[in-house]
């Protein structure tokens, strides 16, 4: 049961903030940086990076599919100098295009190797879980999901919602995609489309679930640790060990090749990567994890050496198949 919002998804890019003003970022001390993670968060690496080093820098934020693909159109004549996305599968997109360019070998062994592709042409800046949000009220603990595959059964129509149209999604897809195969995702999908209540983000998830209309929902960790008003009606729930709902998702950093500041790029990207970066991904309030292994998350968080995710290296996630998944079931 499909409930079609009404919101847009970003099409466009949009300056969000600019240190140095906006535009390219040729012939000053500034870098561009595509952007499709947390707002806040990129603004406090921005902000500390510049005071670091004195190299302004020009955040255009938007969702991580339309970054991507505006990437890919733009190729060569981008004016990003890097690029930051919430979710791998759009990394990968971007990599395959030719588009990134070489990283530092010791920004690169910042990043453990979970937390990276096996090209090492991109790192891991963030991590998330996947959750199942549930209303104290309106789903009994009894009747929770013991695996993401089960919300495709008949008896859960109706009952959970999911932002399926969103980049999110698409990465918990792409996850399932290269842990389980196309067939089994098809007909997972296929379920999602019968069943689920579909919203425009996590935050709206949780939200909805939180009245318990639908009782349940799928999204990522943080969107409910996030939502401290609506925590007294709800609960977390996580999907045991090598589970496909039991994913992480790895938010992305990269260099692009066509710009004319490698080197500024490279220091940022080295600067997020980094003990300072780290901690601040730990304390700016976006609930993510960080990457780095001697780096605690946020108190309220589950201890990270307790996750228990599937092992997918970040090159296999594949956005292109995803999507066409998606879109074939009718999700799209």
């Amino acid at each position: 049961m499909i409930v079609r919002g009404r919101w847009l998804l970003a099409a466009t890019l949009v300056v969000v903030f600019g240190l140095g003003g906006c535009g390219s970022s040729a012939g000053r001390d500034e870098i561009t940086v595509y952007s499709g993670q947390d707002v806040g968060l990129v603004a406090e690496w921005a902000a500390a990076f510049t005071e670091q080093t004195g190299i302004e820098v020009i955040v255009r934020s938007g969702g991580d599919a339309a970054l991507g693909d505006q990437l890919v159109e733009e190729g060569a004549d981008s004016p990003a100098d890097a690029f930051l996305s919430a979710n791998a599968p759009v990394m990968t997109l971007v990599d395959d295009a030719g588009l990134f360019a070489e990283l530092d070998r010791a920004t690169v062994d910042q990043v453990p190797q979970r937390y990276r592709p096996a090209t090492d042409t991109w790192v891991g800046t963030t991590v998330r879980t996947t959750g199942f949000v549930y209303n104290l009220t309106g789903l009994p603990v009894g009747e929770l999901p013991t695996s993401m595959l089960d919300l495709a059964q008949p008896r859960w129509q109706g009952r959970w919602a999911a932002a399926a149209a969103s980049s999110d999604f698409q990465a918990i897809v792409a996850g399932l995609l290269a842990q389980r195969g196309e067939d089994a995702t098809r007909a997972w999908l296929r379920g999602v489309r019968a069943n689920a209540v579909t919203l425009p983000d996590g935050a709206a998830v949780v939200a909805a679930v939180s009245t318990g209309r639908p009782a349940s929902g799928l999204a990522f960790q943080n969107a409910w640790y996030r939502a401290t008003g609506q925590q007294a009606t709800t609960a977390l729930h996580t999907f045991p060990g090598q589970d496909p709902g039991a994913f992480l998702s790895v938010g992305g950093g990269a260099v692009l090749r066509s710009s004319t500041k490698h080197e500024q790029a490279r220091k940022f990207l080295a600067f997020v990567t980094g003990r300072m970066g780290q901690e601040i991904v730990r304390d700016g309030g976006s609930m993510q994890y960080p990457v780095a292994d001697d780096i605690g998350a946020d108190p309220a968080l589950p201890p990270q050496a307790g996750l228990t995710a599937p092992v997918i290296d970040p090159a296999r996630l594949d956005a292109v198949r995803a999507d066409a998944l998606l879109t074939e079931a009718g999700l799209r």
